[in-house]
This record gives structure tokens, C-alpha cells and sequence, in this order.
């Protein structure tokens, strides 16, 4: 979804398109034409077949909060992009996730994935695109993260990474000893595909 404004703007395909794909997809994903099998507190899996049903061939197939923000993102875009009908659809299935709901208050952490075998497994504490989810999660308009008394919330939860013990912090830089934060595997395009989607700086 992200990449058809691009698509337009480089006039790979007229707007008219862009925007028939746009619809058509934010359409397929809130349920109006088929739709994917359900997933879980306005969340989606992280792989689907082609007729939208459960793919269940790999080991993480469960409700990805990952791959929906991606999905949440790309219909943002697009909404601001075409703005009527397609931002209408894309804030309706953004506002459909329920961010608090993959917060854990304890670890004060988004968790990572659900599946109805397991339900909640694993946590968002590394640098990666999931530092995506923890801004939507804050901006929220719907369902954002609450507030504990004894811990911080919203977009402050994506510090906890860089807390002692946290298994993360591979070391210290600059003068005031800012955290360096260790990547998903360590790798380069966790730390780069954030700013596909977001100004970070």
C-alpha cells in the first residue's frame, strides 16, 4: 500500500489505478470483499493464503503486530495520498487494532505475536520495524496504550530496551552514555526500515 503514491508520483500507474488497488485492498482487509480469516483484536497473520484463510505451513503464523502495523502504515499512506472513500476505509481499520491489548503492563513492552494455540508470545524488545508499532500504538486514537502509575507508557515504552539487564544494551556512546541497541539478529536492515515508513530524525 505505501509504495502506490510512490507508484503514482513516479507515473508508474495513473492515480486512477493507485487508487482502484488501494481501495480494493483496504476493502479485502476490513472484511467487504472476502476477507482474510480473522485474527485477533483487530490484528492480522502474518501470512495468509491467497483466499485470506490462516497460512499454516511456517513455524510464526500467528497474529503479527508487526506486519499489521506495516498494513496500518501503507493504509495511512494511502489515505492521506487519495484522502475520500480510501482514508475513510484506511482510519476504519486502523482504528480497529486494539494496541492495548498487546501490551503487556508488566514488562511494559507491546508483545510480539498471538495464536489461538498459545495466545501471547514474546515481546518488542528490540530495534527493529516494531519501534513502528509502539508509535501508532501511542497514536491511537481508538485503543492506544494506557497509562500505569509506576511506569511510563505510550511511546516511552520503547525505552525500556535500554534499561540495565534488558539484554539488548551491547554497549555505550557519546557523552552522556546513550544505550547502543542491539537489532533483530543484528542486522542492518532492521535498523534501516523504519525510515522507509517514519522520519526519525
Amino acid at each position: 500500500l505505501a509504495s502506490l503514491p510512490i507508484a503514482v508520483e513516479r507515473e508508474w500507474i495513473t492515480r486512477e489505478q493507485a487508487e482502484a488497488f488501494a481501495r480494493r485492498t483496504l476493502g479485502f482487509f476490513r472484511g467487504t470483499q472476502g476477507g482474510p480469516g480473522a485474527g485477533q483484536f483487530g490484528f492480522f497473520y502474518h501470512f495468509l493464503n491467497g483466499d485470506g484463510t490462516r497460512f499454516t505451513e511456517f513455524g510464526d503464523e500467528g497474529v503479527s503486530i508487526i506486519d499489521s502495523s506495516l498494513l496500518f502504515l501503507g493504509a495511512i499512506a494511502c489515505g492521506e495520498y487519495f484522502g475520500g472513500d480510501v482514508q475513510r476505509l484506511a482510519a476504519d481499520l486502523f482504528d480497529r487494532a486494539d494496541w492495548d491489548a498487546f501490551y503487556d503492563h508488566t514488562a511494559n513492552m507491546l508483545r510480539l505475536l498471538w495464536t489461538p494455540e498459545k495466545e501471547f508470545s514474546r515481546h518488542l524488545d528490540y530495534y527493529s520495524e516494531g519501534i513502528l508499532a509502539y508509535f501508532l500504538a501511542a497514536g491511537s486514537h481508538t485503543h492506544p496504550i494506557t497509562s500505569d502509575s509506576d511506569l511510563p507508557a505510550g511511546v516511552d515504552a520503547y525505552y525500556v530496551f535500554g534499561h540495565p539487564g534488558s539484554g539488548r544494551v551491547l554497549g555505550r556512546f557519546g557523552r552522556e552514555g546513550r544505550p547502543l541497541l542491539q537489532s533483530f539478529f543484528g542486522s542492518l536492515f532492521t535498523y534501516l526500515y523504519p525510515t522507509l515508513l517514519m522520519e526519525l530524525h
